[in-house]
Order: C-alpha cells, then sequence, then structure tokens
C-alpha cells in the first residue's frame, strides 16, 4: 500500500508541483522584466501607450482635414478606369510619354472631379501635427481604421497622377509643391509607427520613388529642386520608425497577456484552436512561458534594428531560426514570423529611397557636366556625402550607365545580383513566368 501511495507522489503530485512552481517562476520573471522595462520608460500599458499619443494642446490636427479628403474623393468613371495611367488600366512603354489623348482627357477629367479632395490635401500637408482617431481601451479599435488606410491609399495614387499630369503639361513648376504633399501622407503615419501605420508608411515610400522615377524620365529640374528632393528622400530613410513600432508592438503584446483569459484567445487568434489544445497549453505553463519568450523576441529584434540595415536579414534568419524551433502550439508566438517580414519589407523600401536619392544626385551631376557619371564614387563628395550602401550585402549600390540613361539598383533580400533586371523582365525570362529572384531597377533612360 505504501509502494502504491509512493508511486501516485511520483506520477501525479510531482508533476502538478512542478507546473505549479514552473508558472510561478515564469509569471514572477515575466512581471519583473515588464517592470524593468517600465523603469527604462518604454510604454508598457495602453495608458502609458495613449500618453505619448497626443497632440500639444490647442494645434490644428492634419487628420480632421485628411479624414474630410478622404470623404470628397470620386471613384474612377468607366471611361476613366480604362485611360488613367495608376488608378486605371493604362499601361506605357519606355517610348511612352507623351501619353493619348485619350490618357491626358481622363486624367484631367478625373483631377477636375477630385479638386475639393485635392486642395484639402495641399492643406492637411501644411499642418505640423497628425494624430489619427483611435480607440485605446479597445483592443479590437486599436490598429489603425481600415477605412482610413483606403482613403490613403487612394489619395497617393491619385497624387501620384496628378504629378504626371502636370509633367504632361509641361507644369513643372508645380511639382515641388505637390511632392511636399505626397511626403506628407507617409509622413503622417510615421510619427506614429504601429504595425499597420508603419507598414503602410513604407508602402507610400516606395510608391513614391516609384513616381519621382517615372517623373525623372520625363523632365529636368533645377540644381536647387535636384538638391532639396534628395535632402527629402534622406530624411524618408528615418530608421526610428522601426524601431518604435517594435516598441509599440510589445507594448501591446504585454497588454494582451494581460487580458481576461477569453479576450486574451480571441486576440491571439487562438480562440479556433480545440478545447483541448487550450487546456494542455494553460495546464502546463505554456502561455506563461511563451510571455518570456516574446520579450526575448522582441529584445534581439531591437538589438538587430541597432544593426547597420545589410547585417538585419541574417540576424532576422537566426532569431526566425530560433523561434521557428517552437511549433504551433505555442499559441503567443504566432505573430513573430510577421515581425520579421516586415523587417525585410522595410529594407526592400530603404533600398527603392536608396536608389532615388542616388539618381537625384546623378541628374545634379549631369546638370553640371552634361554627360553621366562613369562610376557612383564620382558624385563623392560633391553631390554626396557617401555612396549609398545595398541594404542586403553591404555593398555600394550597383549602376549600370546605358547608351541612353542609366540604372541604379538593389539586389533585394534574395541576395542575388540579377543585373538590374526587374521582377517584369525576369518573367520574360523566367519559363515559369513567377521568379523568385529579381532586382528592384531605379532606371533613367534620357
Amino acid at each position: 500500500m505504501k509502494k502504491r501511495w509512493l508511486i501516485l507522489i511520483a506520477v501525479i503530485v510531482i508533476p502538478i508541483c512542478w507546473i505549479v512552481l514552473s508558472r510561478f517562476y515564469y509569471q514572477t520573471e515575466f512581471n519583473r522584466r515588464v517592470e524593468a522595462l517600465a523603469a527604462e520608460d518604454y510604454p508598457v500599458s495602453l495608458d502609458e501607450l495613449e500618453a505619448q499619443y497626443k497632440l500639444p494642446q490647442g494645434v490644428e490636427n492634419a487628420a480632421d482635414i485628411y479624414i474630410q479628403a478622404f470623404e470628397a474623393y470620386q471613384d474612377p468613371n468607366e471611361f476613366e478606369r480604362e485611360f488613367l495611367p495608376i488608378r486605371g488600366n493604362f499601361r506605357w512603354s519606355d517610348d511612352v510619354p507623351p501619353f493619348p489623348q485619350e490618357v491626358m482627357d481622363a486624367m484631367e477629367s478625373s483631377l477636375k472631379a477630385n479638386q475639393k479632395m485635392l486642395e484639402l490635401l495641399d492643406k492637411a500637408a501644411e499642418i505640423e501635427h497628425c494624430l489619427w482617431p483611435r480607440k485605446f481601451e479597445d483592443m479590437e479599435d486599436f490598429y489603425f481604421p481600415k477605412d482610413y488606410l483606403s482613403g490613403i491609399k487612394k489619395a497617393t495614387r491619385l497624387l501620384c497622377e496628378r504629378d504626371l499630369y502636370c509633367v504632361q503639361k509641361g507644369d513643372t513648376g508645380q511639382l515641388m509643391n505637390h511632392f511636399e504633399t505626397l511626403k506628407a501622407l507617409p509622413a503622417c503615419l510615421s510619427k506614429q509607427p504601429f504595425s499597420t501605420d508603419y507598414l503602410m508608411s513604407i508602402a507610400l515610400k516606395s510608391m513614391i520613388a516609384r513616381n519621382l522615377e517615372e517623373i525623372l524620365n520625363q523632365v529636368e529640374f533645377s540644381d536647387a529642386d535636384l538638391k532639396e528632393l534628395q535632402r527629402q528622400f534622406l530624411e524618408m530613410q528615418d530608421a526610428k520608425d522601426f524601431c518604435n513600432m517594435v516598441v509599440n508592438a510589445r507594448c501591446v503584446a504585454i497588454n494582451g497577456y494581460r487580458l481576461p483569459l477569453r479576450e486574451r484567445y480571441k486576440y491571439f487568434m487562438a480562440d479556433s484552436c480545440s478545447n483541448l489544445t487550450r487546456f494542455f497549453y494553460l495546464f502546463f505553463g505554456i502561455d506563461q512561458k511563451d510571455k518570456l519568450l516574446s520579450l526575448d523576441f522582441y529584445d534581439q529584434l531591437l538589438q538587430a534594428a541597432e544593426l547597420p540595415p545589410h547585417q538585419l536579414p541574417s540576424m532576422i534568419e537566426k532569431i526566425g531560426r530560433e523561434f521557428g524551433a517552437y511549433s504551433d502550439f505555442h499559441l503567443y508566438l504566432s505573430d513573430f514570423r510577421a515581425l520579421g517580414k516586415v523587417s525585410l519589407i522595410s529594407l526592400r523600401a530603404l533600398g527603392g529611397l536608396r536608389c532615388a536619392e542616388t539618381a537625384l544626385a546623378i541628374e545634379r551631376y549631369r546638370l553640371k557636366y552634361q554627360s553621366l557619371p562613369d562610376s557612383l564614387e564620382q558624385l563623392v563628395p560633391e553631390f554626396m556625402a557617401e555612396v549609398p550602401r545595398e541594404p542586403f550585402d553591404g555593398k555600394v549600390l550597383r549602376y549600370i550607365k546605358h547608351d541612353v540613361g542609366y540604372t541604379v539598383y538593389t539586389i533585394g533580400s534574395d541576395g542575388v545580383d540579377n543585373g538590374g533586371l526587374s521582377i517584369q523582365q525576369m518573367r520574360e525570362k523566367t519559363p515559369e513566368g513567377n521568379p523568385k529572384e529579381y532586382d528592384r531597377p531605379f532606371t533613367v533612360r534620357r
């Protein structure tokens, strides 16, 4: 009988005690680390996050004007959808522009229909502060409202078309003012970078770089304008936005861990798991361990963000291997792969901005010397302090001088130099039509 009791203790009591003690340890250690973050003035609650997310008293809020602009937006009609170059179906090749008359008519018609929106966008760009409505007390409504994201995308595409229209009409005098309006859209998001804000911000920056590529193919700026544009593209490469996004994501995760159990599962999208899975997840203390693992992840991601950009991919890969080793049973770790992908997306956007900045320096060189540089090193120090580096391998950006024009390009996250061929060009060479390796070129053919 005594032996049976000993077996019972060994099989049941000891494991239960171990589970209780481990849960206590993980919870205590989690609380200690959160307190340490708070002592370093990092936000660890939604109240603290909201306190950082306020307008100075008595200032005008650009978001109010933007929301009015979005409400004034007019979708393209059937004719405009067929011929608009960005919001419609018209696609042009290197030998176009000039645009066909139907394209010009479609742009003129759509711009006229959206005149009120454009005026409001120009007005909002002149306002320093922007705070979008957000419900901090409600985790479901905490992230950026989808209606506003849709409005920002529509506004950016409309503004890019306005620039193309001005170039076609020869009205280059307005382009610099228009660029201020265009640049203000990602800026109004990057000042408050949560994950959705940050992703939209870098997507808009990439679109602006592509818009500049089209403009430089059609018009010449003065050196003063080129220098100012160069400064602004350099300014858009601020790495602090990514760090702020990670800090805020950590704060939101910490608050998710503190939610009541039912709400916590819904927040971490674990409510779709079976009851048995959730029982084992809680009973064996895996949820408590995952809290600590998540803090480790955010610490490593912030350390990676402090590295030179070209060292980030290998660090992200290392972090991914470490956390990828945990099974899907670790429910709280489900979002970490997404954050790793965001970091690589940000590097691709950085490469595009650096290509645009370098192209502006090349245009300044061409304007002064009436020829293209033989290498990017010739831009230093007169037109650039140094040649920008490729975000993925740390080498200087690639540069190809053509018979007419040039290409500056970044190789992208695959690490393969494809000679400056874009995804469209690689599709023509790839039998399956869906190449995984391609570059991101910035080409000016004039």
